[in-house]
Formats: structure tokens, C-alpha cells, sequence
């Protein structure tokens, strides 16, 4: 698959087609139901993608070296980090192979504009995922989907650019939803050392310091000799303190 010459996408055809009923209820689905959200998700272009896989061995029906039909598991955790980390190092633009059929000039130049906030937000929201990605790999959290200080600051940097995107919302509406199970959880299991240290982490993520502070100190209490619990609280400390 591929085109015969250089990669261009028609912006004003995309729109075109995405006007389409049933291809913008799958899209809408997936949230990616406008042009914008669409073409502003590429992650490699073609000479990323090329260096990116530069030194990778080449994948064949006689020697295939993917294996799409696996499950995530904790053996393959770190993996998905590190990926996703170099997809966020060698992330390309979709605005240099942009063209428009329309002739309005100020119509073309609003819509890269928008585009391009487009791409810097998502920048966050894969930066966002990428923490989340790392706490995976390193067995940091029973509850993957908790919203941690630093994703929120992604996330809330991510509606600074732009506003309207709409998976921000759900991926904060997840945090809550977790925050709602591990408040459960350490109400089930009040000398559970984990399910503190796991609630304070996560009502630091909504900056609820006081309820954070406590969760935590009790954590680490209940812990002993936790390096990782206590940096945790001290780090919590200090940034209700300044505020953070």
C-alpha cells in the first residue's frame, strides 16, 4: 500500500468526505470527528517513519517480527514506553504535505493555523500517556487510569492550546472514576499500605493537598523503611506548600 507519488493530503477533500454520515459516526466514536482532530493525529511522516525504523528488521509474511494479535501484559509494559516515547521524539506534521482546493488563501491559512494548535496540544495529551505508560511499566500504580499531578498538567496545558478538544474531558471523567474506586478500596482496607499510598497519589492529582498529605503520611506509616512512599509525601509537601 502507498502512493505513487509524494504524500499530499487534500484538506478541503478530507472534509469532504468526512461529511460523509457513516464515515463520521465511526469517527465520532473514536472522537475523531472533525478534519482538525483527524489529520492532527499523525505521529510519523515518511522520512520519520524511515529513521525511526532505520536499523529495525524487516517484518515479512516469512519472518514476521509482529505479533498483533497480543494482549498487553506486564511483560510487554516497558516496551509500549519506550515506543511511545520515540514516537513522541520523532512525531512529524501533517501541515507540510497539506494542500486545499479551494482558492481562499485566508481560508487555507486559518486552517493550518488551527491545525497546528491541533498538534501541539496533542503533543501534551501523548506526553500525558507517556507518564502513564512509564508508572505501567514500573508496576507504580494498581490503577492505570488514576489521573496523576503530572498528567493533569499535560492535560490542562493541552486545553490551553486548544479548547475544544474532546479527549481531554473523558481522560480526566476516567481519573475521577478511579479516584472513586481506590476511595473504596482504602475504605475496605484502611491499614492497606498501597491503597493509601495510591489514594494520596491520586488526590494529589486533583490537587486535594490536605487529603493527599494524610492518605500518604498514614502510607508510609503503615510501610516502614518505603523510599519510594516517603518521596512521595515529601514531593506533596512541597508543592502545597508553593501551591502547585
Amino acid at each position: 500500500m502507498g502512493s505513487v507519488g509524494p504524500f499530499q493530503v487534500d484538506f478541503d477533500r478530507v472534509a469532504e468526505l468526512m461529511e460523509i454520515q457513516g464515515i463520521k459516526d465511526d469517527l465520532d466514536e473514536i472522537r475523531l470527528g472533525d478534519p482538525y482532530a483527524l489529520l492532527g493525529s499523525l505521529s510519523l511522516d515518511p522520512r520519520a517513519a524511515e529513521i525511526y525504523s532505520a536499523y529495525a528488521p524487516i517484518s515479512s509474511d516469512e519472518y514476521p517480527i509482529l505479533e498483533f494479535s497480543a494482549g498487553r501484559n506486564v511483560g510487554t509494559a516497558e516496551s509500549w514506553a519506550v515506543n511511545h516515547e520515540h514516537f513522541l521524539e520523532y512525531r512529524s506534521s501533517i501541515i507540510p504535505y497539506l494542500r486545499f482546493s479551494t482558492s481562499d488563501s485566508k481560508k487555507a491559512a486559518a486552517a493550518r493555523e488551527q491545525l497546528a494548535r491541533v498538534e501541539k496540544a496533542n503533543m501534551h495529551i501523548d506526553t500525558a500517556r507517556l507518564f502513564e505508560l512509564k508508572d505501567e511499566a514500573d508496576n507504580q500504580y494498581r490503577v492505570f487510569h488514576m489521573t496523576t499531578l503530572e498528567r493533569r498538567k499535560e492535560y490542562e496545558k493541552a486545553l490551553e492550546i486548544y479548547p475544544d478538544d474532546e479527549n481531554v474531558p473523558v481522560f480526566l471523567d476516567d481519573g475521577e472514576t478511579a479516584l472513586l474506586w481506590i476511595e473504596e478500596w482504602a475504605k475496605r482496607e484502611p491499614t492497606n499500605a498501597q491503597a493509601l499510598f495510591e489514594l494520596g497519589c491520586a488526590y494529589r492529582g486533583q490537587r486535594r493537598y490536605p487529603e493527599a498529605i494524610a492518605a500518604l503520611t498514614k502510607a508510609s506509616k503503615l510501610a516502614g523503611e518505603n523510599d519510594r512512599y516517603r518521596k512521595m509525601l515529601r514531593q506533596t509537601l512541597d508543592e502545597s506548600r508553593k501551591g502547585g
